[in-house]
């Protein structure tokens, strides 16, 4: 019988906006599955007072919490991988303020995640759309930059067989290629119900939580995924046989 890889991606914390009973029971989830591969997807951070068009209020958030939430959530996960994504990516822009003293604050953070991610073994991929990506037999792993009506399709016509976040809500695609691929997209693992900037955008009706999990083979590079969806404020697992 082949012997097959396990992963699981869990995606979009949020920093302390962290669904802490989502990622409780992702933890328990883990420990019965026994994943050789964790991967966060991104955005472990939400950083609201560095978003482009804040608000005074959110603006006046200050970033401490979010972040010793962040780092707490990626020493419970413990991930083997983390894919940056673009509220992360808030922090090292600000190393670049022209304010000196937010310049000066958010390298030190930087240093601080730079010595933790060493401590723990976490191989951390930067914001990029080239250098974001975590190949694993041949799945890619990343955090996401579309946000299209269809963004399995749109992250999959890129990356071919792939998972990502970003979305916050779960989708999946077959296409059409040479070879076959299939793509994910993950729901989040957040409160996005407390996100109030979203809310004036469509998207945010789809919004779920979840993660994704699946199996992969090393010696074909196929591979399979299910869902782990909230459903009535309870996670759902699909029965698998592997």
């Amino acid at each position: 019988m082949a012997k097959f890889k396990k992963f699981v991606f869990m995606s979009d914390t949020h920093g302390d906006k962290v669904h802490d009973a989502a990622l409780t029971e992702c933890l328990e989830f883990c420990k019965d599955w026994k994943p050789d591969l964790k991967v966060h997807g991104g955005d472990f951070l939400d950083l609201v007072s560095l978003r482009r068009g804040a608000s005074i209020d959110e603006i006046m958030e200050h970033v401490g919490p979010d972040i010793d939430a962040g780092m707490e959530c990626l020493e419970r996960f413990e991930p083997n991988v983390l894919t940056l994504g673009n509220h992360d990516q808030r922090l090292w822009e600000a190393c670049s303020s022209t304010n000196g003293f937010v310049a000066s604050a958010a390298k030190e953070y930087v240093r601080s995640f730079d010595s933790k991610c060493e401590s723990m073994k976490i191989k951390v991929k930067p914001y990029t759309v080239t250098s974001n990506i975590y190949h694993y037999h041949g799945l890619a792993f990343h955090h996401g930059s579309k946000s299209s009506a269809s963004p399995a399709r749109s992250h999959g016509l890129i990356y071919g067989n792939s998972i990502c976040g970003h979305v916050h809500r779960f989708d999946s695609a077959s296409l059409q290629m040479f070879p076959a691929a299939n793509s994910f997209t993950s729901g989040c693992m957040c409160k996005f119900e407390q996100m109030t900037y979203m809310q004036r955008h469509a998207a945010f009706l789809a919004q779920e939580r979840g993660w994704i999990f699946g199996v992969v083979s090393p010696r074909t590079g196929s591979w399979h995924g299910w869902m782990a969806k909230e459903l009535d404020g309870q996670i759902v697992l699909p029965n698998t046989n592997t």
